[in-house]
């Protein structure tokens, strides 16, 4: 699951507002990309990665909880778009994702992001396409401060 800049931007203040925005989830996502080898360096045919490499979303069982941490309003399209197709689904195995619905969406919105997209990158140097979720946010984390354990930007 990729995220646009404007979806990880949306993310990263739900974490503010939260209390996540914390070195503790800096070093849990940096684990993350190290572990499940995610970032940017995957073959590509300029439209799509070539080889997909999936993984569990960070905010999937947050504080001893089961399910997402984010609520539904507040979720990239994608995560609103894949969705179990069997009961009791806990690791992704019987999802998928509603293609007609994504595709929808970026025809409806394609411009609004790239828009978006062009202003981040050009004012905070993020970069301008999509990225795995830890890798987005860690993106935004190195930008902006975090604080201590259980604190919020300083």
């Amino acid at each position: 699951m990729k995220v646009t800049p404007l979806e990880a931007l949306d993310l990263v203040v739900d974490m503010i507002n939260k209390g996540r925005w914390t070195r503790e989830w800096q070093s849990k996502l940096e684990d993350q990309v190290e572990r499940d080898r995610l970032g940017d360096d995957l073959p590509t045919d300029g439209k799509r990665d070539l080889i997909r490499r999936t993984y569990t979303c960070p905010f999937f069982m947050v504080e001893n909880s089961f399910g997402c941490a984010v609520e539904r309003w507040k979720k990239p399209y994608g995560c609103l778009a894949f969705n179990p197709k069997a009961p009791k689904q806990t690791e992704g195995g019987k999802c998928s994702s509603d293609i007609p619905s994504l595709e929808k969406q970026e025809n409806d919105f394609s411009s609004l992001h790239k828009d978006t997209a062009e202003q981040l990158h050009q004012q905070l140097k993020i970069h301008n396409s999509k990225k795995d979720i830890p890798s987005a946010i860690l993106e935004y984390m190195k930008i902006l401060p975090t604080s201590g354990p259980g604190g919020s930007i300083s």
